[in-house]
């Protein structure tokens, strides 16, 4: 991919994450598919996270969602206190209740927090535990605590407009329209800057 963008701090800022996104992408996939080429029957942690993350489950739908959780869980029996693992649980447990795919979406986000505030307890910076955190919030109704974690998010990555987009959902969610729109509005620019599409 080619930038052609103006020579500011902020454009250095922004190519660099729009590089960096992509490049986690092809890497993941390669990673994986060497994998399950090279091991297919000694897959470790690693390797079923990697090829959970990759392409063929990145779409939304239920049946990838749940070949996700069981490879997570795979992974969990193999390294249960590992960061990354524990995180990724998280996440996609809280994303098949948000998504609507759950039959207990209470007790998926439940379960769901109590891999997040595991992660936290690891990390308490880490962006995307908070961002998991956020849509729990989210999915409990409580937009006052998801927002205040979203806004957290957007300062520890401020060139990352999926996270600007997530507070402007956020405020949309409280009905404070004005705001929302103009942190949608921010997001495109980021967007727009990096080279990656909303």
């Amino acid at each position: 991919q080619r930038y052609d963008r103006p020579d500011t701090a902020e454009s250095w800022a922004a190519i660099l994450f729009g590089i960096r996104w992509n490049l986690g992408m092809v890497t993941i996939n390669a990673e994986a598919e060497h994998a399950l080429r090279e091991h297919p029957d000694s897959l470790d942690h690693r390797d079923l996270g990697l090829i959970a993350a990759s392409t063929p489950f990145a779409t939304i739908s239920k049946s990838a969602e749940l070949a996700q959780l069981a490879l997570t869980g795979r992974a969990l029996a193999l390294a249960p206190d590992d960061f990354k693992t524990i995180r990724t649980e998280a996440s996609y447990r809280m994303g098949f209740a948000m998504e609507g795919f759950s039959e207990d979406r209470a007790g998926d986000l439940a379960r769901a927090t109590e891999f997040v505030d595991r992660a936290l307890l690891l990390r308490p910076n880490d962006p995307h535990s908070l961002r998991t955190k956020a849509f729990i919030y989210r999915g409990q109704r409580d937009y006052a605590k998801a927002e205040a974690l979203m806004r957290r998010v957007v300062e520890l990555v401020p060139m990352d407009g999926y996270r600007r987009r997530d507070l402007a959902l956020t405020l949309l969610d409280q009905g404070k329209d004005q705001e929302a729109l103009e942190t949608f509005q921010e997001a495109k620019r980021i967007f727009l800057a990096t080279g990656l599409g909303a």
